[in-house]
């Protein structure tokens, strides 16, 4: 039986992250919510709380952390309005879970940050080089700070994210077999809440998701 946690979500206004605190609150976990902006769940409010705040607070990134079990971050930020979110939220929420001794942390990154920019399919490189250059330096140095700690974490790389409904049925891979493809934002929650928020099999790895 899947034990009950209370899990805080960095980023739940965007899809993956909203999916992750919607699925979360469906399980039975507690969940906070840690945003900028107004955050009201689609479904069941049951076990949540909503904290108004910056992720570039790290007092407030600091008493948010305390008490939970598990941090989930899917910070992201937009091509034509960028801001180095990823790397300098997830400084604090490194800094916060040290200070206040939570050891799991699950982050959304992308297949072609860090070591999986050599697998990456050849037609999606340009895309990736012009478009996103500046979000994936962001997520590269996130991962290399994350990749330094030493919190039980997880990095997931989804590739392409679409809104589609959560299947449950989805590839896995740490050994870079996956070049590209596609997975919904739901079944990238499913996947974080199913085997990364608890359990051994997938901490200190990068998996990457895929149909």
């Amino acid at each position: 039986m899947t034990a009950k946690l209370k899990i805080i979500v960095f980023g739940p206004t965007g899809g993956t992250g909203r999916a992750v605190v919607e699925q979360a609150l469906e399980s039975g976990h507690k969940v906070t919510a840690f945003s900028r902006s107004p955050f009201v769940p689609r479904g069941k409010s049951d076990g949540l709380t909503v904290l108004r705040g910056d992720a570039f607070d790290d007092a407030a990134v600091s008493n948010a952390v305390k008490g939970h079990d598990a941090v989930v971050s899917s910070l992201g930020t937009r091509p034509w309005k960028h801001s180095n979110v990823c790397s300098e939220g997830t400084k604090w929420i490194l800094q916060a879970m040290n200070k206040q001794g939570v050891k799991r942390f699950v982050v959304v990154s992308a297949l072609g940050v860090g070591p999986t920019r050599e697998s990456l399919a050849w037609f999606l490189k340009p895309f990736y080089q012009t478009v996103i250059r500046r979000a994936l330096r962001d997520k590269e140095t996130m991962e290399a700070d994350i990749k330094r700690s030493d919190r039980d974490w997880v990095i997931v790389q989804p590739p392409i994210l679409t809104n589609g409904r959560s299947m449950g049925n989805y590839r896995v891979a740490t050994d870079g077999s996956i070049h590209h493809g596609f997975i919904s934002r739901a079944d990238v929650a499913h996947f974080i809440l199913r085997d990364c928020v608890q359990g051994s099999r997938y901490v200190r790895q990068s998996p990457v998701l895929a149909y």
